[in-house]
């Protein structure tokens, strides 16, 4: 009888104690949100943001009855002291006075110690010790860039509208340098770090600068620039953002002893330590007006040769005023907010949002895409990753990120919202590509913007701007995006497609290419794909990265398991018995997504190579190059194509 219990004990008994302790916790956890949901409602407020969550994001122009131009459902600005500022000069001397000089607001990590990489990564020579976080307040900055703007018209003589490069990563000096040049009246000239040689070379000539802000592992690629005769006979002064003051660098020596030896003049460097040196912090600037160039963004070149985006001062700040009307209910509470900086401040996206955060109030903690968290593959083992550290509560992304957030998710993202305040959006129809303004249930078109934000123009580009920008005939300057755009009833804008990218097949069929990719990249064996196509062929190729986890699954359970395998086969990814297997899984992937039949590619190269700004086969901003990419695998595209024919 006893152990007759005991096994009822051990069987039932567990049980029930197990689900008792879960009905406690649960009845616990519910009884606790409801005592705490009224001090949740008086301390955060939510009603606040129930009319921005739940309203029309665009109106219809009045102005344009016959067109679908849609604006802000905004109709003034909430009060801001940035209302009123009609340069940055304005704006930062009146964000000093707001926040106050002990403010906390920009900060880095020093290196500790460094090593080599043992892997032999070009994209990651070296691994990184990092300390802890160092903070600049608002007055240390506004004397930094006091110092640094009066001492280029001092010391290197740079005058109002005189053009000075920035080639260089993200950091905080990138950042004060910038904001420097263009209180001196200057105009910066940005570069991505990841340009190549033809563009490096053709935006410093057309710059026609004599003055370029850099580090010491981009100085050495323009020393070994193949044009390097004719960059360093133009230049004459380089400000090295990263070198100590100490610090020998035979680099330099030996190309001062070679320019000397072409008789050529001598380059003068100079550290940034030495540039802050010699400025002065109370230096009285002459004042800046809303309409002088501020900046030339030059293009990451994805769609050709890098282009020069002019920025002016207006430009700049009509940015900042519409992003004031999307952000009313973050204004209140700035201070408390730190973002992440990582992207490449050569892009608007990370100089607007750069210099907007620091105008709020909020702080930036900078890092890079090889440190930004604790399994990044820059750090030295044991050191903790910049958001570690940094805890930051806002940041900036790229697709590329976010390619592997579900489908229902990216949906979500990619949703425009409305036009920001003073912004017009215009869909105009594309009949060629099939989008009208008549489409149902929603209208789509091609996207064309107008608003005080927008650029200038390109720079000593005067064919491309007649085909970006026009004026209409009530006086409105728009610009031509090349994106395709669809509207909500409620007045928001996605993205849908991209018109660059479409392209004709041999017998009439048009094709979104990055439709295509969209689509097959949401499959689990897709880590990176660019499709390709041509007029004279009438079927798709399709050069994917896959996910080596399911490649080598597909290798275990498929083949090996199922005794396909040949004793000399090995698991890579020109096995013919792993591709047919792939395109079999990629070709009902794409059926259950939509895709028509000469919408699916023919034909897959499963390829290993990482596709990187370094190797240019993607831009800075992670934006595929396809030309670049055809050109880098021709080869083993013709083959598919010739055994294809056999």
């Amino acid at each position: 009888m006893w152990k007759r219990l005991q096994r009822i004990w051990q069987k039932f008994l567990p049980q029930q104690v197990i689900r008792i302790v879960v009905l406690c916790v649960a009845t616990l956890t519910i009884v606790f949100d409801i005592v705490t949901l009224p001090i949740y409602l008086l301390w955060y407020k939510p009603w606040h943001l129930w009319p921005f969550i739940y309203q029309d994001r665009s109106v219809q122009d009045d102005d344009y009855s016959d067109e679908l131009v849609r604006k802000s459902t905004r109709t003034h600005l909430p009060e801001f002291y940035l209302n009123d500022c009609q340069t940055l000069d304005e704006a930062f001397i009146k964000g000093y006075k707001v926040f106050g000089p002990q403010h906390p607001c920009l900060a880095w990590r020093p290196i500790l110690d460094r090593e080599s990489n043992k892997q032999n990564d070009i994209n990651i020579p070296c691994l990184y010790k990092l300390g802890e976080y160092q903070w600049m307040t608002w007055e240390t900055l506004i004397q930094s860039i006091n110092r640094f703007g009066s001492s280029l018209r001092l010391m290197l003589s740079a005058q109002k509208g005189d053009r000075i490069i920035i080639y260089a990563e993200t950091s905080y000096r990138w950042f004060i340098a910038a904001q420097a040049i263009i209180k001196n009246g200057s105009v910066v000239a940005t570069l991505y770090p990841t340009l190549d040689n033809q563009g490096v070379y053709d935006a410093i000539k057309e710059c026609e600068t004599t003055v370029i802000v850099t580090t010491n592992q981009l100085l050495k690629k323009l020393i070994k620039h193949p044009n390097k005769d004719e960059i360093f006979q133009q230049l004459r002064y380089i400000i090295l953002l990263d070198h100590m003051e100490n610090q020998k660098n035979k680099d330099i020596e030996n190309l001062n002893l070679e320019l000397n030896n072409n008789n050529q003049n001598d380059v003068q460097f100079f550290t940034y330590e030495q540039i802050l040196q010699a400025g002065k912090k109370d230096f009285v600037f002459s004042k800046n007006d809303p309409d002088d160039l501020a900046v030339i963004m030059y293009t990451s070149g994805s769609g050709g040769r890098p282009k020069g985006v002019l920025m002016t001062q207006r430009n700049i700040m009509g940015l900042f005023k519409g992003c004031i009307g999307l952000l009313e209910f973050f204004l209140h509470e700035t201070r408390r907010h730190i973002y992440i900086a990582y992207l490449p401040l050569a892009h608007i996206l990370e100089f607007g949002v750069e210099t907007f955060v620091i105008l709020l109030g909020a702080r930036i903690g900078y890092s890079t895409p090889h440190t930004l968290t604790d399994m990044s593959a820059g750090l030295m083992a044991g050191c903790k990753g910049d958001a570690t550290l940094l805890r930051p509560t806002v940041m900036a992304c790229v697709p590329l990120v976010l390619d592997r957030i579900r489908k229902a998710i990216l949906t979500r993202l990619n949703q425009l919202g409305g036009p920001q305040f003073g912004t017009k959006i215009k869909l105009v129809d594309w009949t060629e590509g099939g989008y009208t303004t008549t489409d149902e249930p929603n209208p789509r078109g091609e996207i064309h913007l107008s608003c005080e934000s927008l650029s200038v123009g390109y720079f000593k580009l005067k064919d491309v701007d007649r085909e970006a920008y026009y004026e209409d005939h009530k006086g409105d300057r728009w610009f031509r995006t090349g994106d395709i755009g669809e509207m909500y009833p409620n007045g928001s804008f996605k993205i849908i497609d991209r018109k660059k990218d479409f392209i004709k097949l041999q017998f009439g069929e048009y094709i979104s290419l990055s439709k295509v990719e969209t689509k097959l990249k949401t499959s689990y064996l897709v880590n990176q794909i660019c499709v390709l196509a041509d007029s004279l062929h009438d079927h798709l190729i399709a050069l994917v990265i896959p996910n080596k986890k399911a490649i080598e699954r597909i290798w275990t359970r498929q083949i090996v398991t199922k005794c396909q395998k040949n004793e000399h086969e090995n698991c890579n990814l020109e096995n013919e018995k792993i591709l047919r297997i792939f395109r079999k899984k990629m070709q009902i992937h794409a059926r259950l997504n939509g895709l028509r039949r000469y919408e699916i590619p023919k034909h897959y190269l499963l390829v290993e190579d990482e596709w990187t700004a370094e190797n240019g086969l993607v831009t800075a901003s992670f934006k595929l190059k396809r030309k670049q990419i055809q050109h880098f695998y021709q080869e083993r595209i013709e083959q598919i194509i010739a055994e294809s024919r056999e």
